[in-house]
């Protein structure tokens, strides 16, 4: 099931390309290796994602922060 929505995501995220490769053309090579990176980075959190969904997010992690430093000054 994992390898399905995975694989969704592949597809969405090619077809996102698809759609704005023809309005990449004209900004230069440095916007499109730009905007193939972010489609990278997309394409790993998804799949971190989907293949580990209890992963603590952005709030937990800071809480998780903020508290282990706060035991020195409790004291």
């Amino acid at each position: 099931m994992k390898t399905l929505e995975i694989l969704g995501v592949t597809t969405l995220l090619l077809l996102i390309y698809l759609f704005e490769r023809p309005k990449l053309k004209d900004n230069g090579l440095k916007v499109q290796k730009t905007f193939c990176a972010f489609l990278l980075f997309d394409w790993i959190l998804a799949a971190i994602l989907i293949l580990f969904p209890k992963i603590p997010g952005p709030g937990q992690v800071i809480d998780i922060i903020y508290k282990s430093i706060g035991v020195f000054w409790e004291t």
